[in-house]
């Protein structure tokens, strides 16, 4: 009779149990109702993880990264999760780097990359034996050429940008790393780059997407940031370009 007692009492407790490891974060659960005080249902994974998320999360494997701001990588889940509850129906995660989510392992995966175009090189303009050219004499000051001095054709912004970064990146220059000055690029899609959305923005020609407050899932689209939710305790501006907090 005691053990019948002891086998319901159990079965009567919440369904809750922790991955077996003296320093788990994760309670894996089957409702809301299963979360202690200061964690909240993860539906996606079955379990409740802590508010605010890890204190120092750890950084993705190589290959794969979280999207920023509301999102941080779970060492025991092996996967991406959200700091704190999601709002409902919320679009999928946007990542970094035009890279996509991968609905499957839960985070940004980074794409195969593609074939960039043939270097440009400067093509210099020899000075001609000496001559006449177009009845000109060759020492004439007026004359196109001038001897021992080869001309070089200029490259301009936009052939400069297709000579670094393939067709549809811009070649953003990073900041700080300059070497024999000479700037170092990184190629972004500015039409799309959460963080670099309508320009550069180490040239101060993009905006920064996830440095709006109060955001939980933003987008760049057609090189315009774009607030698809808020976080708890702000809502979705009329023009859909901020959160306001309540």
């Amino acid at each position: 009779m005691l053990v019948l007692k002891a086998v319901a009492l159990f079965a009567s407790l919440p369904f809750l149990w922790a991955k077996p490891t003296s320093t788990s974060s994760v309670l894996f659960a089957r409702t809301e109702k299963d979360c202690p005080a200061k964690k909240f249902y993860y539906a996606e994974k079955s379990c409740c993880l802590d508010e605010g998320g890890l204190p120092s999360p750890p950084l993705p494997p190589p290959g794969k990264a979280c999207p920023p701001t509301t999102w941080q990588w779970h060492p025991e889940l092996s996967c991406c999760v959200p700091k704190n509850k999601p709002p409902p129906s919320q679009p999928p995660p946007q990542c970094e780097n035009s890279w996509p989510w991968n609905k499957n392992t839960f985070c940004c995966e980074q794409p195969p990359p593609s074939q960039p175009p043939p270097a440009q090189h400067s093509q210099a303009v020899m000075p001609p034996p000496p001559g006449n050219y177009n009845n000109q004499p060759h020492n004439n000051p007026s004359s196109p050429y001038k001897p021992g001095k080869p001309h070089y054709k200029r490259q301009s912004h936009k052939s400069r940008n297709l000579a670094l970064c393939p067709t549809g990146l811009e070649a953003c220059p990073l900041p700080g790393l300059a070497v024999s000055g000479v700037s170092n690029y990184e190629c972004l899609d500015t039409y799309a780059d959460l963080k670099s959305c309508g320009g550069c923005a180490s040239t101060g020609q993009g905006t920064d997407c996830t440095a709006i407050p109060g955001v939980w899932n933003v987008g760049c689209e057609a090189a315009s940031c774009v607030v698809y939710n808020c976080e708890d305790g702000y809502k979705l501006s009329h023009d859909g370009n901020s959160c306001e907090k309540l």
